[in-house]
This record gives C-alpha cells, structure tokens and sequence, in this order.
C-alpha cells in the first residue's frame, strides 16, 4: 500500500482518517479524492492529526487497505467520502450493507461472494447521531446541502463503510458522505468547506 498523507501529528489531537476514491466509469476525476485532498489546506488539519488517503475502486485494494488503516492509523474518527454522481446535496450514509454486491470494480472483478464480511450483519449503523449533525451543519451556514441517506449504493462505497463499520467497532467512530459531482451543482471549494463544517460537527459529537 501507498503511504498515507500525515498532516500534523500529534500526541495529544484526535486522529481523524479520511479517505476519497480513486477514477472509475465516468468520474476519470474523483470528486471524493479532490476535495478530501484540500483538507489539509484548512485549519482542520490544526486541529486534528488528520490522515489522508486515496483507495482504488477495487475490492481487493478495499479490503486490503482499509484494514490495513485501521491497524496503523488507529483513528478515533474514520471518514470514508465518495461521489454519488446523480446527486445534487451532500448525503450522509446512516449504514452500510453485507449483502448484494454484484457490480464489477473498476478492474472488471467481481466481488468474489458478494457479501463484504462472510456471515456478517445485514446492516451495521454509525453511532454519530445524523439528523442533530445535519441540522447543525447547516445552521454553521454550510455553503452546501446535507441531508442522510439510507443506501450507500451496493459497490464500493458501501462496501468499504460496512467494512469500516465492522473493523471500528469498539475502536473509533465511522461515517461516510457522499459528494456530489463537482460543480453539479457546487463547487469544489463549496464541497471543501461542508466536508470541514461535517467532520468538525462529528469530532464534537463524538468528544
């Protein structure tokens, strides 16, 4: 695996991991990647140890780094962030799934039995309460929309938060959100700074 990107470390901050996607299909440029790579250009990398990190779409590469994070990096907040490219408000992901992963990654492999942990959950949930962080973005004047979902999708979003969720239970905190495509219709400064309003509101919950 890469090295991660290590802003700031130290002992005494909250470690917070955040990742972004590499290409596939149509998104050749990932708007997860591109705004999680500005992060440690705001002042959230002063306040945390923030941890930075690009994952293929591929569920090889997913469940090998992933876990791989987890025992290194040991974050108390993990942030998975991907692009949902028919959506027009940043999501929060209240779940992520076991089961149903039938679309080819980018690499044209399958998941090999479709399910992201054998004889897992159905479902595994955050712990961040997502309606009082969405209300509360907002209200911190949020250039963009953010609301929550249900359904990460059945491919490697899903796939890498349920996984996630499993490997951070009783280890740290774990969320998702989901961007929408670059101006479509915000920009990517817009998406920066709801990314860094999201991730503040989330260490706050959790402190």
């Amino acid at each position: 695996m890469e090295p991660v990107t290590l802003v700031n470390m130290a002992a005494e901050k909250a470690t917070v991991l955040v990742t972004g996607f590499g290409p596939f299909g149509l998104h050749q440029v990932n708007t997860s990647w591109e705004a999680v790579k500005e992060l440690p250009n705001t002042d959230l990398a002063e306040e945390v140890n923030l941890v930075i990190k690009e994952i293929p779409v591929e569920y090889c590469a997913v469940d090998e780094q992933v876990p791989q994070l987890w025992n290194e990096v040991k974050p108390k907040l993990c942030v998975h962030v991907g692009v949902h490219g028919l959506a027009d408000s940043i999501q929060l992901e209240m779940c992520g799934h076991n089961y149903g992963y039938n679309r080819p990654d980018e690499t044209g492999k399958k998941c090999e039995k479709g399910c992201c942990v054998d004889g897992g959950e159905e479902c595994l949930f955050t712990s961040l309460d997502l309606d009082r962080l969405c209300s509360e973005v907002m209200t911190a004047k949020s250039p963009c929309l953010v609301g929550t979902s249900d359904d990460a999708g059945r491919f490697l979003c899903d796939y890498s938060y349920y996984k996630s969720l499993h490997l951070g239970h009783g280890r740290g905190t774990v969320a998702f959100v989901h961007v929408p495509r670059a101006d479509s219709p915000y920009s990517l400064e817009d998406l920066v700074i709801s990314l860094r309003l999201i991730i503040f509101a989330m260490l706050k919950q959790i402190s």
